[in-house]
């Protein structure tokens, strides 16, 4: 693979691994992206920005919800995913799922 740019979003872009790369993400999200569609809720995409982010207020105020809502949700998420939080690698895989995620959902995360 050749990129021009450096960056996920030309990753991302890219036809020979997008597709791989959406199925892991998918696969990964999927029991919340199961209980959002079951229960009409915004876990996943919250879930996905604060893993981006790393900041509740900042989540807060690109959502129009409290910080709190957001540390609710996040919990909820990572309960629901069994999330071993010293596990470096699965972090990593977790954060890359999130963003191929909002990349999918076309939710712009640059400013």
């Amino acid at each position: 693979l050749a990129f021009n740019l450096f960056g996920l979003d030309n990753l991302l872009s890219n036809p020979r691994v997008s597709k791989d790369i959406q199925s892991f993400s998918k696969h990964t999200l999927k029991p919340v992206i199961e209980y959002d569609a079951k229960n009409k809720s915004d876990l996943t995409k919250t879930l996905a920005l604060s893993l981006i982010y790393s900041s509740p207020s900042k989540v807060a105020e690109k959502l129009f919800i409290h910080p709190n809502t957001v540390h609710y949700r996040v919990n909820r998420a990572k309960q629901l995913l069994k999330i071993d939080e010293d596990d470096v690698s699965a972090d990593i895989a977790l954060r890359l799922a999130a963003y191929a995620w909002l990349f999918a959902q076309n939710i712009p995360i640059h400013d």
